[in-house]
């Protein structure tokens, strides 16, 4: 799923969320809204690349057609034993998307393109995100978070075109 749905569609999302914080942007704060998309996408490039880079070699290892199912085996064991190598870029690009955010939604409060509530729930959100170890929690917890990012990712798509359309700030 990594290799043909999950690498490519974080790539698009994270990119059309970096375009929407870039709609986000005025007056003086508009240059954290500038450096957290450029954070957001970058982050979510490399994020999209390592996931897809760390499965390829599954995916070949997996098909018949390209290996035997002795050496298939042997080659995943061999894989497994070596998944630490895209972990950094994996926490790294997480963090460059956090950081990003974090960022837009400050100069997004600075500058009033977003409702004050809204921002200040979703830098809630990014911090527990950072602090705490969500999956541990169960899976209920983990579709909860999964849910609350769509969620924030889609306010500062639906505020980002609003301030593309209107150029009054909100006020809320």
């Amino acid at each position: 799923m990594s290799l043909y749905l999950g690498g490519p569609a974080y790539a698009v999302s994270w990119i059309a969320a970096a375009v929407f914080i870039v709609r986000l942007a005025k007056g003086r704060a508009g240059v954290l809204n500038l450096i957290g998309a450029f954070l957001v996408g970058l982050g979510g490039v490399v994020f999209a690349l390592a996931i897809t880079a760390e499965v390829l070699p599954f995916a070949y290892a997996a098909d018949p057609a390209v290996l035997a199912e002795p050496q298939g085996r042997a080659l995943f064991e061999v894989l497994n034993d070596r998944l630490d190598w895209v972990i950094p870029a994996i926490i790294g690009s997480q963090l460059a998307i956090v950081v990003g955010m974090v960022l837009a939604l400050v100069g997004a409060l600075i500058a009033r393109t977003m409702p004050r509530p809204v921002v200040v729930a979703a830098l809630v959100y990014a911090v527990i995100f950072v602090v705490l170890p969500l999956a541990e929690f169960g899976r209920a917890v983990v579709i909860i978070d999964y849910l609350l990012q769509v969620s924030l990712v889609a306010a500062i798509g639906w505020y980002g075109l609003r301030a593309a359309a209107d150029d009054r700030p909100v006020t809320a």
